[in-house]
Formats: C-alpha cells, sequence, structure tokens
C-alpha cells in the first residue's frame, strides 16, 4: 500500500507540473478520428442504408422458379417485407441493366409478382454484380445464376464469372447474405439465390436486411417456407471492450490517464490516450512491476493496456491462427495531417470590388489577407493553397521494440472459447532510444490479423451448385464464391488502433 501512495503521489505532482501544457496539447491532439478514418481508408456511410437498389434477373429462368409454390411464395415473402423501403427496382435483361420507370407502388409489385413478365433469354448478370461492387449501395440481386450471352447455342458460363465482384465487396468489410430457394427445371434441380448486398455500417442501423430476416421468421406463412441461408464476410470476428465503466479505457491504472482528451470508437476501431506518467516511471511500475504481495518481479511485467476481446465463434469462412501487432511513430505526418486540416478549414479571403469580383494587384495577382495570424504559412501570394499544406497520404515509421502483444493472454483465452482477449506490454528491449526527448510521444499501435486461413470445403458451399440441362453440374457460383473468399481472406488486415500520446522521453533522466 506504501509503494501505491507513493505512485499516486507522483502522478499528482505530475498533473501539477504539466497541468498547463497539458490542457494546450489536448486542442492540439485530440482529433484523431478524421487521421484514423484517413489512414484505414474508409469513411462513415453517408447515404441512407434503408434506400435499396433492387436488381431483377428478368429470364425465362424466373419463370420457371415461380412455376414451384414455395419458390413463389419466398419472392413474395421478400417482396411484402420490403414495402417500407425506398426501392430503385433494375430490370437485367438481354445486354443493358435499365431502371423500370417510376409508377405507383401497388402496380409496381403487381409487375414484379407477375411471372409471365420474366420472359427475356439472356441477362448480363456479370454487369450487374459489377455494378453492384462499384456503387457500394444496399443492393439485393435475384437470379438464377445462370449466366448466358447473346450468341445462339452457347453453354450457360461454367467460369467463375462473379468472383472478382464477390472480391471486391468482401474486401470493404462488407457483406453478402443468401437465401436459396430450390425448384425443378426439366427434371433437373435448379436454385433460385437472393443476393443481398450489405454494405459497413459503423452505426447500428436497422437495415433492409433485418426487416427481411425479421418477416421470415415472423410471419404466420414465411415460417412454412423452405429456404437455405448464407452469410459471407471477411469480418468474421466481433471486439468488445470489458472496462471497468463505459467512460473507462483498458490502460493500467498507474498510468495517469487524461480521461478529458480520451477518446474511443469500438465502431471505427480506435482509442485516443493521453498518459500523463513518464516513460522512466512507466518502465519503472509496468514493466518492472512486482508482485504487491511477494514482491517478485512480475514475468514480463504489468500489462500496458488490456481488455480488448476478439469474438470469432461460429466463424465458417476462415480460421484465425495469430495476431500481431505493428507500431509507429506518427508524431510528424499527424502534425503535418493536422496543420494542413486547419489551413484547408480557413481559407484566404479576397479584397471584392462593388461588383464582387477580386481586386487585383499591380501584377495582376489576388490580394488576399487572411484573418488567422497562424495560417500565414498556408497560402501563397496569389492566394492558392501551398503545395506542402496538401496533406498526400499516411507517411509513418515504424518502431521496433516499444511494445509486444501478450501472447500468453491472448493464446490462453482464445484457445478456451475463440475469445481471445488482446493485451499489450511494454518491450523487454525497450531501452528509451526508440522515443523522442524533445518533443511529446506520438505513437499508433495496430492489432492486425496476422495468418489467416480460408475454409473452403464447407459442405453447405454446395448449394451453390445446380444440374444444367447442358452442363451436368453447373459450378460457376461455387467456384466464384470459393475463389472470392481466397481473394478475400482478411491476413494482415488492421482490426483495431491504439493512438498513445505521452510525456518527452525522461528514460535517461
Amino acid at each position: 500500500m506504501k509503494n501505491k501512495f507513493l505512485l499516486l503521489s507522483g502522478i499528482l505532482l505530475l498533473f501539477l507540473s504539466f497541468g498547463c501544457k497539458q490542457s494546450d496539447l489536448v486542442l492540439q491532439w485530440d482529433k484523431v478520428r478524421d487521421y484514423h478514418l484517413l489512414y484505414m481508408g474508409i469513411g462513415l456511410q453517408n447515404q441512407d442504408l434503408r434506400n435499396v437498389d433492387f436488381y431483377l434477373d428478368f429470364t425465362e429462368g424466373l419463370k420457371v422458379a415461380f412455376q414451384n409454390d414455395n419458390s413463389k411464395k419466398f419472392f413474395d415473402a421478400v417482396i411484402n417485407s420490403m414495402k417500407i423501403n425506398t426501392i430503385d427496382f433494375y430490370e437485367v435483361a438481354n445486354d443493358s441493366i435499365s431502371l423500370i420507370e417510376n409508377m405507383p407502388k401497388g402496380d409496381m409489385f403487381a409487375k414484379l409478382e407477375n411471372p409471365s413478365n420474366y420472359d427475356k433469354e439472356y441477362a448480363p448478370l456479370d454487369k450487374a454484380l459489377d455494378k453492384i461492387a462499384e456503387s457500394n449501395n444496399f443492393s439485393i440481386f435475384v437470379t438464377d445464376g445462370e449466366l448466358w450471352k447473346k450468341k445462339v447455342g452457347e453453354k450457360a458460363s461454367e467460369s467463375p464469372w462473379a468472383r472478382e465482384a464477390f472480391a471486391k465487396w468482401l474486401k470493404k468489410g462488407n457483406r453478402i447474405d443468401f437465401y436459396i430457394t430450390d425448384h425443378p427445371d426439366a427434371g433437373k434441380t435448379k436454385h433460385l439465390f437472393y443476393m443481398i448486398f450489405i454494405p459497413k455500417s459503423f452505426n447500428g442501423e436497422k437495415l433492409p436486411s433485418d426487416d427481411i430476416s425479421y418477416f421470415l421468421q415472423n410471419d404466420i406463412a414465411a415460417k412454412r417456407l423452405v429456404y437455405s441461408s448464407f452469410t459471407f464476410s471477411n469480418d468474421f470476428f466481433t471486439l468488445k471492450q470489458d472496462y471497468p465503466t463505459e467512460q473507462s479505457s483498458g490502460s493500467a491504472e498507474e498510468m495517469a490517464l487524461d480521461m478529458g482528451s480520451y477518446k474511443k470508437d469500438l465502431d471505427l476501431g480506435y482509442e485516443y490516450m493521453d498518459f500523463a506518467l513518464g516513460w522512466k516511471d512507466i518502465v519503472k511500475y509496468i514493466r518492472n512491476a512486482k508482485d504487491e504481495n511477494s514482491g517478485n518481479p512480475i514475468p514480463g511485467g504489468k500489462d500496458f493496456i488490456r481488455k480488448l476481446f476478439l469474438n470469432a465463434k461460429n466463424n465458417e469462412l476462415y480460421q484465425l491462427n495469430e495476431i500481431g501487432i505493428k507500431t509507429y511513430d506518427i508524431y510528424e505526418d499527424y502534425s503535418k495531417f493536422e496543420f494542413c486540416k486547419q489551413c484547408q478549414a480557413k481559407p484566404p479571403l479576397f479584397k471584392l470590388d462593388e461588383k464582387g469580383n477580386k481586386v487585383l494587384d499591380l501584377n495582376n495577382n489576388n490580394m488576399p489577407f487572411i484573418l488567422e495570424e497562424g495560417l500565414k504559412g498556408c497560402y501563397d501570394e496569389k492566394g492558392d493553397l501551398l503545395s506542402e499544406r496538401k496533406y498526400s497520404g499516411p507517411d509513418i515509421k515504424p518502431i521496433e521494440e516499444l511494445f509486444q502483444l501478450d501472447n500468453k493472454l491472448f493464446n490462453y483465452t482464445y484457445s478456451r472459447d475463440t475469445v481471445g482477449e488482446i493485451g499489450l506490454k511494454i518491450h523487454p528491449n525497450f531501452n528509451g532510444t526508440q522515443l523522442s526527448s524533445t518533443h511529446e510521444n506520438f505513437v499508433k499501435v495496430d492489432i492486425l490479423l496476422t495468418k489467416c486461413k480460408p475454409n473452403t470445403s464447407n459442405p453447405k458451399f454446395e448449394k451453390f451448385i445446380w444440374q444444367g440441362k447442358q452442363i451436368t453440374q453447373n459450378k460457376a457460383l461455387y467456384e466464384s464464391i470459393i475463389l472470392a473468399i481466397q481473394d478475400a481472406n482478411p491476413e494482415g488486415k488492421v482490426i483495431y488502433s491504439y493512438y498513445i500520446k505521452t510525456l518527452p522521453n525522461n528514460y535517461f533522466e
């Protein structure tokens, strides 16, 4: 208890001696969200995810499918479940993908539910999938999966024609839900596929896919329908924070976290932490920590951060074999990013004449004036943003032997029930040279999936094979799925990032 009292007293002194500086730095370093989004190449969903692009294969294959009572009722159930959404319907037929003209909703659904309207010979299914993958909108595609070309006598495509579109969609962290019904066609067993393309959402919105699932599970008539369902995503895990409170972090209490500037967003996958404990004491109280009862050194020291859990239960697509970390010095890069952002947020104001035109000087240059004194280094004499104030993307330096993953903790917890706890420790080889002693240190620690193996032998995938009229077994969609899963393997993917700011390094004092 005596050691703990001394430590807390030291932390209080740190807060008092660095108080002014800390409050200034909060303003400078507090906005890492935009930096994180740019670094990860992601953005929040701007579109209304209840807007649906609904693509329909208008070939005769669907007319045959709708002759089956179960298949027709399933289609009607899907349509009925979506009547509260804003939907753009596209007809995929012959050589084109065309928006079906606006008409009263009742007339539209009557048109879609009439099997006689599905009478085209072929459809550009591959182009429809390419359009969906490119748009990144919430989309549904209903098709029998047989890609035919215009050439007379040509067989249905046996090539994995959907591979690239599926992989492109999955690589973004998006999801594809499949519903599949069976029907007979000329004595063969065929399928009707409902491909539901769900963009990655960060805000927990209720989506049209939820409406479909809810309707199928709760409507009395829909409960009697026969179908199969699958979900494909390379985000095969979930993350959970088991922190003491909603406001607290998983960092060691000795680190003296500044709660005023602390930020976390589990959906976006990052945390920002500003610590007041100096590196000399971090090494003393964290890396070289001793057991309070025995006084003996704790093997590997205390965890710097922990209580983040990776849950990979019920995963059918990938086998996670290893996670890892990478650490970067982002002080200079983030400083440039933030200053460029400030420059662009307050452009120069120009002198205007009575007609609103810019007043030029004797050399026909603009005559800007900048209200913000600190932004004079942003623009040239013409009022154009200087090239060095245009942020072109992350340029960061790796740091070796600062942190290490607590492998023992993760492997032990993960082996029990595939829910692994992630912890960071100070690297045993940390010697002070990794950090700056002249300014605050700002580092980024990425948690990565370092070894993942696609599970391509799942027998459920055989539902994507069907008996063709000219082909004994059409495996075009089956092979597309298998190859897309391999292409979208998340091995090397960053799943979470810690942004850690600490005081200038005093390790050598």
